[in-house]
Order: C-alpha cells, then sequence, then structure tokens
C-alpha cells in the first residue's frame, strides 16, 4: 500500500488573478503559453510551504532571477503599471487565502495549510500574514462568506477552530515546524531548504549577472552579434545562437533615473514583452535596453514602440532579424 501522502487541493483566492480553488489528482501537468499563470501558481506552493519571504523568489522560473513580483503585487493584483508614480492594483484592498490541501493514502484523512494574508490598502508595504492550519479538506465556499467574499479575520479564526485548527498568530517560525513533523506532513525542513529551485534558464534579467561572464556570456554575445533596433524609448538587441528561445534580459543605465525609476522601467519591459511574447518567432534571445525618455512615457506608447522594433527585427509580422 502507498505511504504517500498526496497534495489534493491548490487554493488561490484573490492571488493576482485567481479566485479558484483547484482539484489535484494523479500526476497532473500545469501548462500554458507565456503569461498564462503557471509560475503564478508555483509561486503560491512554495510561498506556503517555505513561508519565509526572504526565500521566496517568486517569479524564479521566468527570469532566472528574483523579479519585480510580491505578496503585496500578488494580493492587491499588481498591474505593472503606474499613474503619476503611484503603482496601480487591480483592488485597493484585498484579503487573501492560498493554501495547500494534502490527503493521506487511505482517503480518511486531509490537512489544509496555508496563509491568510490582509491588505486595507494600497499604501500598505506588507500587510498581514496570519498562518493556519485546518486538519480536514476545505473547499472554496469555506473561505467566502455569505455574500461570496473572503471571510474577515474573526470569522475565519472561528471556523478554523470549529474544525479543530487553528491561526499561528505567533508566526511562520511554528507553523513551518508543526507542518514538518511527523505527525503531520513528515518533511525535513533543512532538506526543503537546501533543494528550494532556481530557474533552469541562464538567461538573466540584469545586464550585471552576465558581465561577469566576459566575452562568453550572453548580452555579450548580442551585443558582438550587432543586430539592433532602436526605437524612441528603448533599444532592442537580438542574439543567436545555442539555447537562444525568445528569452528576455533587459538594461537600464543610470541614465534612466534613480534606482526607484530603473524599476520601474525594468518592469514595464517584462511586461510588455511577456504580453506579447506568444506571438513571437525566432531562434533569439532578446535585449531591452531602456533610453532616457522611457519612464515618463505612457505605457501604451512604449509598448506600441516595442511592437515596431519586433517587427521590425522579425519577431512578430514580417522581417528576418537583421539589425537597423
Amino acid at each position: 500500500m502507498s505511504r504517500t501522502i498526496r497534495l489534493t487541493r491548490i487554493h488561490a483566492l484573490n492571488w493576482y488573478g485567481y479566485k479558484d480553488t483547484i482539484p489535484v489528482e494523479g500526476n497532473l501537468l500545469i501548462a500554458g503559453v507565456t503569461g498564462s499563470g503557471k509560475s503564478i501558481l508555483m509561486d503560491l506552493i512554495q510561498l506556503v510551504l517555505v513561508g519565509d519571504q526572504r526565500l521566496v523568489r517568486f517569479n524564479q522560473s521566468a527570469t532566472g532571477d528574483r523579479s519585480d513580483r510580491s505578496l503585496k503585487g500578488y494580493s492587491l493584483g499588481d498591474l505593472k503599471d503606474d499613474e503619476g508614480g503611484v503603482d496601480k492594483y487591480m483592488r485597493q484592498s484585498a484579503i487573501t487565502y492560498v493554501a495547500l490541501e494534502f490527503t493521506w493514502p487511505n482517503g480518511k484523512r486531509a490537512e489544509t495549510w496555508g496563509l491568510r494574508i490582509e491588505f486595507t490598502s494600497a499604501a500598505e508595504a506588507h500587510g498581514k500574514v496570519t498562518p493556519f492550519f485546518i486538519p480536514a479538506a476545505f473547499t472554496r465556499g469555506d473561505f467566502l462568506d455569505t455574500e461570496k467574499r473572503p471571510l474577515d479575520y474573526s470569522a475565519f479564526k472561528a471556523l478554523a477552530e470549529s474544525r479543530e485548527g487553528r491561526l499561528y498568530t505567533e508566526g511562520l517560525d511554528a507553523y513551518l515546524r508543526d507542518m514538518a513533523q511527523p505527525t503531520h506532513l513528515n518533511f525535513d525542513r533543512a532538506v526543503l531548504r537546501a533543494l528550494h529551485w532556481r530557474s533552469a534558464s541562464p538567461f538573466r534579467s540584469k545586464r550585471e549577472a552576465f558581465t561577469a561572464l566576459g566575452a562568453t556570456g550572453l548580452f555579450a554575445e548580442a551585443y558582438d552579434q550587432n543586430r539592433c533596433q532602436r526605437g524612441r524609448y528603448m533599444l532592442l538587441w537580438l542574439r543567436s545562437g545555442p539555447g537562444a528561445a525568445l528569452r528576455l534580459g533587459v538594461v537600464t543605465s543610470k541614465k534612466v533615473g534613480e534606482a526607484v525609476t530603473r524599476v520601474k522601467a525594468r518592469r514595464r519591459m517584462r511586461e510588455i514583452f511577456r504580453r506579447r511574447r506568444s506571438l513571437m518567432h525566432g531562434a533569439f534571445d532578446v535585449v531591452l535596453i531602456a533610453r532616457a525618455s522611457l519612464p515618463g512615457a505612457p505605457f501604451d506608447e512604449v509598448a506600441k514602440d516595442f511592437v515596431k522594433l519586433a517587427e521590425r527585427a522579425g519577431l512578430l509580422t514580417g522581417g528576418t532579424g537583421q539589425g537597423a
């Protein structure tokens, strides 16, 4: 008889665009085009199991480095745009529930482990995170009130306690300690942290990560191949060769602005690329270099500039990937 404890449900309520409970049966494949939300679910799983946000690397599988995604961005729904320098979100406040349900081999025992996350406004930097454990299976409806909104703190606390569960008001350490115990999920926390995944992609999003590789670096290869398209807000370089598969690298120099401005410029370029990635073709990697004019330009104008460059480079319709 199998002794395997299986993941049987993923709860994602107000986790970016997800407001769902996803059943897991047998061997599950999460597939989709770039930007469809695969890494969003992977980030949920690692957050529930690892807990410590200092160790969690959101969107690691897609970027090869720590991306600009954050707990706040997932809970409020970061639109990756700003208005007057203020970030824009889907929700101005949110209660988020992320949780994993595990079922024992006999099917008679289930446990739900997760985090309740609350941001009362978009002005909050970190929000309130409360880990929880419930020794039972939960449905999507269990997390919602009669008006189909996520339960407030008092209602959820009462529900958890009525199911003989608990909220870890003392913090993550106790939650992680209990979850790993032989009487629960029975795993070695140290091993889990040591095996914490890294990206399979070597093409990182920061130029500094490649200059250390010298002439063999992927950024250096792109520049050496001299296939460049110059736009109003950015420059687009192509790299061909081993491993080229429409991966993205972005560069923002100090000419673009202060650190916060450079971060927003990189976010814009990544998001514009992500939205069009599934429409592109060609055995190339892409390097985008921001011009100083990019941060102050409307998002739609920057996107149009990218489309023109991608068309001229042969990544979208027409063209052969040749430089200007």
